[in-house]
């Protein structure tokens, strides 16, 4: 497709795929959400991948797993719970 392409949806939208979903994008992606929340639910495992940096967020508190490997934690206060033993090495 050499064309650009927008939809707009006045109310609500579903889709129903019955089969498998791909999307390829060969350039950025970008999603707001900006009256409310986002969902994401599978029955078994999410995967994210990313070649650089994977950054979650939110206005106080962040976690960062670099390319190199290091792996940081911000926030105000930090809190690690197991139901069973937390090992740390």
């Amino acid at each position: 497709m050499a064309q650009n392409q927008s939809i707009s949806v006045g109310q609500d939208q579903s889709i129903d795929v019955t089969g498998n979903e791909t999307t390829t994008i060969h350039k950025d992606r970008s999603t707001s959400v900006t009256g409310g929340n986002e969902t994401l639910e599978v029955k078994n495992t999410i995967t994210i991948s990313a070649g650089d940096d994977i950054v979650v967020k939110n206005k106080k508190a962040s976690i960062t797993m670099a390319a190199n490997g290091d792996i940081t934690i911000e926030g105000k206060q930090i809190t690690i719970k197991g139901s069973a033993d937390v090992i740390i090495n």
